[in-house]
């Protein structure tokens, strides 16, 4: 008969069923023994040694049957490929572990050798409690023996991290730098960073596509990547996503193909000086629905952002209202001219008359076009037409008008130069250029404060204007030009 205390696994009483109750006491041994052997701290391993929950055992269940030998032949392999992990465990060497695996070995010949194997289990438990009173919290980390129980069973070298597989724990040594610890959906790995993977770099530079660039910007909440201020013509490139493209002077601004900028590729374009800066896509694109290649200009003081779709390109925030094309001071100028025409971008333009004052009495305030960009200017004896009327302070007005036989367009005779000319002349260009115009001046007649209000038109589609007068220049003042969409 088999006895213990009530802490041991073997315990007295009554024969039990032969056989299966055999068979069930020693799985029972078996996961106690491996509970103890995969433990993580003692009082864990003092609960698996005193589990006690085999009963009824007697003689009258052994010898064992064949299948229960080679169950408990198992344990005593299990117990032996262990033992340095138990003498670790116990600090060294234990008579008390030799013991328990000899008294195995010989419980497969002797049934009575069980007493020995039940005094070889109290003895390690014994030797397991004096451990664990020694240690301060009970825990196995402790006794300073688990980074030799992890060496043994990985490895010692540095950066190795332990991982399940397929068949059971091992080590996984550390990844290249820069590389990342992932899944791969089945096991840990060691990789680059890839699309949808990996982590982003903040301490130096990293190598990631456009897209990863453009996911990290809106996962961070990013606007812009810094300034760039740029002078001459310049190509937008990948690495300048997000940035904020400050241009000074008159060039063109080339973006990247939209099929390499991707959807969702943005900069901002400012001009901050006083060119007109060309947005010119790559061939084929397009930008805001204008022909295939074809430029959109912004202009003194416009701020735009340009998003790409993958396909095309978009713009948002460039102006609604007036936006101001040129200026031109007039200190002893002959002429005023303006050959900012947009027709891409406006439908008209506006141009407004601050303080011009004439250099000479009795004079007129005239205009041509021109259809080459300024170069030239119309002066056939039939190239204009035009009517007005002008209002003087004491009352009396006059009408002059012309159905042809004019080298240019009159708006306004007779001014003074006691007082500057001020107000607003609209340009409507088409197949026929249209002006219209209200204009404050100075009437040589006494001279009197005078309107003129009045209209006239060009035989041509315009794509330049000029303004002057019929003799001397203009003294001071300026004129600026708008256009209105």
């Amino acid at each position: 008969m088999l006895v213990g205390s009530a802490k041991r696994i073997f315990q007295s009483g009554p024969p039990g069923p032969a056989g299966a109750t055999l068979a069930a006491a020693l799985s029972d041994v078996a996961a106690s023994i491996k509970a103890v052997l995969t433990a993580q701290d003692l009082p864990t391993a003092r609960a698996a040694l005193g589990l006690g929950s085999v009963a009824n055992v007697a003689p009258a269940d052994l010898p064992v049957s064949t299948a229960t030998a080679a169950s408990i032949a198992s344990l005593a392999a299990l117990v032996a490929a262990n033992q340095t992990t138990l003498n670790t465990i116990l600090g060294g060497a234990n008579p008390a572990v030799d013991t328990f695996i000899e008294a195995y070995n010989r419980f497969l010949a002797d049934e009575s050798a069980a007493a020995a194997m039940l005094a070889s289990i109290n003895a390690l438990q014994t030797a397991l409690n004096g451990k664990a009173a020694a240690g301060a919290n009970n825990d196995i980390t402790s006794l300073g023996q688990i980074s030799a129980i992890l060496d043994a069973a990985f490895s010692t070298t540095r950066g190795t991290v332990a991982v399940r597989g397929s068949t059971g724990w091992a080590g996984l040594a550390l990844g290249a730098n820069g590389y990342t610890l992932q899944s791969n959906g089945t096991d840990l790995v060691y990789a680059a960073a890839s699309p949808g993977t990996g982590a982003l770099r903040y301490d130096t530079a990293q190598g990631i596509t456009l897209p990863q660039k453009l996911q990290g910007r809106q996962n961070v909440g990013v606007r812009g990547a810094g300034v760039l201020a740029k002078s001459a013509a310049y190509t937008v490139q990948a690495a300048d996503v997000g940035s904020f493209i400050a241009c000074t002077g008159s060039f063109a601004l080339t973006l990247l193909a939209a099929s390499a900028a991707g959807n969702g590729f943005a900069v901002e374009v400012k001009n901050a000086g006083a060119g007109v800066i060309a947005l010119t896509p790559a061939s084929g694109d397009a930008i805001d629905g204008l022909s295939a290649s074809a430029t959109l200009r912004i202009y003194p003081g416009e701020c735009c952002t340009l998003l790409c779709d993958g396909t095309a390109w978009r713009t948002f925030g460039l102006s609604t209202g007036p936006v101001l094309l040129s200026s031109a001071t007039l200190a002893s100028s002959p002429t005023a001219t303006f050959s900012r025409f947009d027709p891409a971008r406006f439908l008209n333009y506006l141009f407004v008359f601050n303080n011009v004052l004439p250099s000479a009495d009795n004079n007129y305030l005239l205009a041509a076009v021109s259809t080459d960009g300024g170069s030239t200017f119309k002066s056939g004896s039939t190239d204009y037409t035009y009517g007005y009327q002008n209002v003087l302070a004491n009352g009396s007005s006059g009408v002059a008008s012309s159905g042809g036989g004019n080298t240019s367009l009159v708006m306004a005779n007779a001014l003074s130069s006691a007082q500057a000319i001020g107000g607003q002349v609209w340009m409507l260009p088409g197949a026929l250029t249209a002006f219209d115009w209200n204009l404050k001046a100075t009437s040589n007649s006494g001279p009197q404060l005078a309107g003129s209000v009045g209209s006239g038109q060009s035989g041509y589609a315009a794509n330049a204007v000029q303004f002057l007068l019929a003799g001397g220049n203009f003294a001071s003042g300026s004129i600026s030009m708008y256009g209105m969409r």
